[in-house]
C-alpha cells in the first residue's frame, strides 16, 4: 500500500504550465479552464496490461517489474476552449520510456489505455488527432463535493459495454501543489503510434482512500478494487501537443 500512496503523492505534484508550447500548437490544443477531479491510482499485474513497445516497461514507485500503476482520473472543467462545461474520465498506466525519449521539461510519463468524455467535440479533436479509437462517448457523472474537513467524490462513466465506478474520500488541509506536465502514449498492437502532452497550472490537492469498481468489460478486470489517490482541485489544464512516430 505504501508503494501506492507514493505514487498518489507524485500524482499530485503537478507543473506550471510553462512548458512551453507554440501558438500553432495551443491552437490545436484542448484548453480546460477551472477543473476538479478525483484520480484512483492501483496496481495490476503486467501479464493484464496490453504489450507495450520495445524499450518501454510499466514502472511503480516501488520498482516492481511484476505490477503497472494505473490512473483512472475523473475530471469536471467549468469550460473547454472557451465553450461549455465537460465531465471525462480518463484511464492511464505509468511507463519508463527509452533514455532517449526523455526529455527534462516532462516528468511523467504514461501509455493511454482509454478514456470516455460526455462531450462531442473532444471526440472529435481526438480524432482530428489520428487518435480514433481511444476516448468512447459516454454517460459520465463527476460528483465532488466539499464538506471540510472532508472532500468526497464519485465518478462513474457508463458506456454500452460496461461501466467503470471510483469512490475516493479524502480528509485534511488542501495543500497548494506545483503543476505538472505527463506525455501519454497511443499504442496499439505494441507498436507506438502517437503521444499527446497534458500540461497542469498549480492547484490544490489532499491524498484519499476509496474504491474502484468495473463492471462489464472495460479497462480493468470486472471487479472491486481497494484504491489510493488524490483529490485535485482549482486548476487549468492543456491537452494537446501530438507528435507522431
Amino acid at each position: 500500500m505504501t508503494s501506492v500512496k507514493t505514487c498518489a503523492s507524485m500524482l499530485m505534484l503537478v507543473l506550471s504550465a510553462s512548458a512551453a508550447a507554440s501558438s500553432a500548437e495551443a491552437a490545436d490544443s484542448l484548453a480546460y479552464t477551472d477543473c476538479s477531479e478525483q484520480t484512483a491510482v492501483l496496481l495490476l499485474p503486467v501479464a493484464l496490461m496490453p504489450t507495450l513497445p520495445p524499450g518501454f516497461v510499466y514502472t511503480t514507485p516501488a520498482g516492481d517489474s511484476l505490477k503497472a500503476t494505473i490512473h483512472i482520473s475523473g475530471s469536471s472543467c467549468a469550460s473547454v476552449d472557451g465553450g461549455g462545461p465537460t465531465q471525462d474520465m480518463f484511464v492511464f498506466a505509468l511507463v519508463k520510456p527509452p533514455a532517449g525519449m526523455v526529455v527534462p521539461e516532462v516528468p511523467y510519463y504514461a501509455v493511454a489505455l482509454g478514456g470516455y468524455t460526455n462531450r462531442s467535440a473532444t471526440l472529435a479533436k481526438f480524432m482530428s488527432w489520428g487518435i480514433t479509437d481511444l476516448v468512447e462517448s459516454a454517460t459520465v457523472d463527476v460528483e465532488l463535493s466539499s464538506l471540510p474537513p472532508a472532500r468526497l467524490g464519485k465518478v462513474e462513466a457508463k458506456s454500452l459495454t460496461g461501466k467503470l465506478t471510483t469512490q475516493l474520500t479524502a480528509v485534511g488541509t488542501p495543500r497548494s501543489m506545483g503543476g505538472s506536465h505527463v506525455r501519454a502514449y497511443y499504442v496499439r498492437g505494441g507498436m507506438l503510434i502517437a503521444s499527446f502532452d497534458a500540461v497542469y497550472t498549480p492547484q490544490k490537492g489532499m491524498e484519499a482512500l476509496g474504491t474502484s469498481v468495473q463492471t462489464g468489460s472495460g479497462f480493468l478486470p470486472a471487479g472491486v478494487y481497494p484504491t489510493v489517490g488524490s483529490h485535485a482541485f482549482d486548476y487549468d489544464l492543456m491537452v494537446g501537443f501530438v507528435q507522431y512516430y
